[in-house]
């Protein structure tokens, strides 16, 4: 993270050649068209993977959103903590034997410095094809999505 900038963050992942699989950059490119309080930096995080470190480090407080399967219909918002993933879990499917997933991220974040207290809110797909087009199920969700995201700098 670079000196002066907020410690906290939103970073919208995923990607967007594969529909739904790219929510969370979906939600996040919302997000920065709202009105959104200063002290908050959001961040199309995309693919970037360990691309992310540097505005991941020093953050007291990071909201995640992406896709997420958890079985449920498609456009079901979950919420979850960092710390109550299990080992190991991934929470994106790479597309290329190059990439890492937000957890590796998370990780090697551990190696530098503290890791930001890290909430996930996440979107079940209805489709992972090829196509740049959100399902209409994910893409009504995005409204919550990023409410969601918003009230976690409440508490």
């Amino acid at each position: 993270m670079l000196v002066g900038s907020p410690a906290r963050a939103v970073i919208g992942i995923g990607n967007v050649l594969f529909r739904d699989e790219g929510v969370g950059v979906h939600a996040a490119r919302a997000l920065l068209e709202q009105e959104v309080p200063p002290a908050i930096v959001v961040r199309d995080g995309g693919t970037e993977g360990l691309g992310l470190l540097d505005v991941i480090v020093g953050l007291e407080r990071l909201v995640l959103l992406d896709c997420v399967t958890g079985g449920g219909a498609p456009g079901t918002i979950y919420r979850f903590d960092w710390g109550d993933v299990p080992t190991g879990a991934a929470s994106a499917t790479p597309t290329s034997q190059h990439q890492t997933d937000i957890g590796d991220v998370l990780r090697h974040v551990a190696l530098i410095g503290d890791t930001p207290r890290t909430t996930i809110i996440g979107v079940e797909p209805e489709s992972l094809e090829l196509g740049l087009e959100l399902s209409p199920a994910v893409a009504a969700a995005i409204p919550a999505v990023c409410r969601h995201a918003l009230e976690q700098f409440e508490a």
